[in-house]
């Protein structure tokens, strides 16, 4: 099987959400005994260039990058036009490597989009994305397969099931977490005491996120349940609603209790999943909700509002639900209920995400449409 996937930004480079996923699932298709290269751009490259990691061809183009947002490149435009794979794997809507794939793709060749859709960040972004959406859409049809990473991640091209007149050519293959990752035990921030008992939430310090909802039921709970008074919040993220959040945490008084962290290595995130309690995130909108599947990862009872991609969850098995906006005395009495019985609420399922799975449930795909 010769597959060719392109990618918005290098996955050798950058550890985002398009690329954490590119990245694990093309050495696995290797280890499978696929033939994969994966196509990207950088700006900081001036003249394309490759290298062969875990049995994967990694090549990278040059690309103009104005405003550090979206990524041009001629020289993978050209790239793609001679490609002569199999199975050609497009991930980001909005990318431009999507694009010139979705422009090159040839008859003989079978084209699988994977959307990847993202929170718009603010106005700009929301106009853009809106006449890019349109244009996309209709470019759309020569994919043999669109993917979601979510029913929410379909739902912003109208193609979410059971919806969608093309039924057929839509399928929802999530995220995965590197379960081995979790398996060895990783130490704490210094921040964090060594014998703390915390419930921990990740995210970007952003209005949407939802933390301001965390702590006012976390005050709440501390009101409730004198036993707790040992118990912090520890909020890891960053991002322009800190003010807004340090603001609430000073009017509960709970300067001593909530933890707000940022710039934390991969190590010590790992060890706060590892020695929370558990995991809240109370988001009104995640198209993929990683830091969810890290807790998952993590053998970790996690709760969540019932949004978005963060019902799947729930629908899953893997977490707890709350309807949104969220009521600060229901979701402090989840969480007393959650931390009272723990084992009750470990998550089940937990393989459906694990990256071997992710990769084994896109070769089926891959096969059913190239083989029938």
């Amino acid at each position: 099987m010769k597959i060719t996937m392109t990618c918005g930004r290098s996955p050798i480079e950058n550890n985002g959400g398009i690329e954490t996923h590119v990245r694990e699932i093309s050495r696995r298709l290797a280890a499978k005994g696929a033939n994969v290269k994966v196509l990207s751009v950088s700006a900081n490259c001036r003249q394309p260039n490759w290298v062969k990691i875990d049995g994967v061809r990694f090549e990278i183009y040059p690309a103009i990058a104005p405003f550090e947002t979206y990524h041009f490149s001629m020289p993978l435009f050209m790239a793609l036009k001679s490609d002569n794979s199999e199975i050609l794997h497009a991930h980001g809507y909005q990318t431009f490597s999507t694009l010139a794939a979705l422009l090159n793709k040839k008859p003989e060749q079978k084209l699988f989009v994977t959307l990847h859709s993202a929170w718009p960040q603010n106005q700009l972004t929301v106009l853009t994305n809106k006449s890019y959406r349109v244009l996309l859409k209709k470019l759309l049809n020569k994919a043999d397969k669109i993917i979601g990473v979510s029913s929410t991640d379909l739902r912003l091209f109208g193609l979410d099931q059971p919806y969608s007149a093309n039924g057929s050519r839509i399928s929802i293959i999530p995220n995965g977490v590197d379960f081995a990752e979790f398996a060895t035990e990783k130490p704490l921030p210094h921040l964090v005491p060594e014998n703390c008992r915390f419930i921990l939430s990740v995210g970007r310090l952003e209005e949407y996120k939802g933390h301001n909802y965390v702590i006012e039921a976390f005050a709440n709970l501390k009101t409730m349940q004198p036993d707790y008074k040992d118990l912090k919040l520890v909020i890891v993220g960053s991002g322009n609603y800190k003010g807004k959040l340090e603001q609430l945490i000073h009017r509960f008084n709970l300067g001593l209790d909530v933890l707000l962290l940022n710039n934390i290595d991969r190590c010590n995130l790992i060890g706060l999943y590892q020695k929370c309690q558990m995991f809240v995130l109370l988001s009104r909108y995640e198209s993929q909700g990683i830091s969810v599947l890290e807790a998952i990862a993590a053998g970790k009872p996690s709760l969540v509002s019932l949004t978005s991609a963060l019902s799947e969850f729930v629908q899953k098995g893997c977490s707890t639900g709350i309807s949104f906006p969220p009521k600060a005395d229901e979701v402090a009495a989840a969480m007393q209920e959650i931390l009272t019985n723990p084992q009750h609420f470990v998550p089940k399922n937990r393989e459906f995400y694990s990256w071997s799975s992710v990769t084994e449930q896109l070769k089926r795909l891959y096969e059913d449409v190239l083989y029938g």
